[in-house]
């Protein structure tokens, strides 16, 4: 696998992912992914437990709602013969939607520069690395130090978020419960839209984002890349200060009531 780092990601460039089974090569293309997909697939990301009497069941699937994405926003596909009717997608291999779904959503946090150090900045900074499209199959464009500059959360906006990535629902009777645990992308897209002030890295139709308005960015940036922005901005936040002792600057020491290992 070759890879080749872009400068600017235009959000707007249609995605085709192409990758090669047994020498042969195929090619999905798609059609741009809304932010109401990426809601959709956050909401249909099913974690919960399941309680039974004694018996306690934890249960994750993101799989069949990132196959559930993919089918919906796939447009085409080549290299696997007669894909026409109206049944082609439900035709295609659940195993080549999940890895593709695998890419779709590839954005994560850049690694960290060991020479930065914490400001007083106005804006807070994240970065992120991103896959958008393949080239080729063995050949990709990979997006590094995709900057996303925020107003600083205010303490309303930090109460949001500590409630939302903590609530759980829970459903049953005393014989049977099923606590849920909604999806934490959702409030981080929200939060996204009210707080980014300025990106880099990104382009809409070949012009630059860099300098757009918050508006413009809020309208056009991937949902994706919104969730993984406002996540990494709250973690970063979180983390931990060395003391001279040893000790974690803010750790609480105390058990926590109720709350899972």
């Amino acid at each position: 696998m070759t890879e080749e780092t872009r400068n600017e990601l235009d959000l707007a460039e249609a995605r085709t992912l192409p990758f090669s089974i047994n020498k042969r090569s195929v090619v999905w293309k798609f059609r741009t992914i809304s932010q109401k997909d990426w809601q959709k697939y956050f909401r249909g990301i099913r974690n919960q437990t399941e309680q039974r009497g004694d018996r306690r069941v934890r249960i994750f699937d993101s799989e069949t709602a990132l196959v559930e994405l993919v089918l919906a926003s796939v447009q085409s596909v080549e290299g696997y013969g007669d894909a026409t009717g109206h049944e082609w997608k439900q035709r295609l291999s659940l195993a080549h939607s999940l890895a593709i779904g695998r890419v779709l959503r590839s954005v994560a946090p850049s690694d960290p520069d060991p020479e930065d150090l914490p400001t007083l900045d106005e804006l807070a900074e994240v970065s992120l690395d991103a896959i958008w499209s393949i080239d080729s199959p063995g050949h990709v464009a990979m997006f590094r130090k995709l900057l996303h500059r925020f107003r600083r959360p205010t303490i309303e906006q930090l109460k949001r978020w500590n409630l939302e990535i903590s609530r759980t629902v829970i459903t049953g009777n005393g014989d049977y419960q099923v606590t849920s645990f909604p999806a934490r992308q959702l409030i981080a897209m929200k939060l996204y839209d009210e707080m980014i002030a300025e990106v880099e890295g990104y382009a809409f139709k070949s012009e630059t984002l860099a300098g757009a308005a918050p508006e413009k960015i809020a309208e056009v940036m991937d949902g994706a890349h919104k969730a993984a922005a406002v996540i990494e901005l709250f973690a970063g936040d979180r983390e931990s200060l060395s003391m001279n002792n040893g000790s974690e600057f803010g750790e609480d020491t105390s058990t926590a009531v109720g709350e899972d290992e």
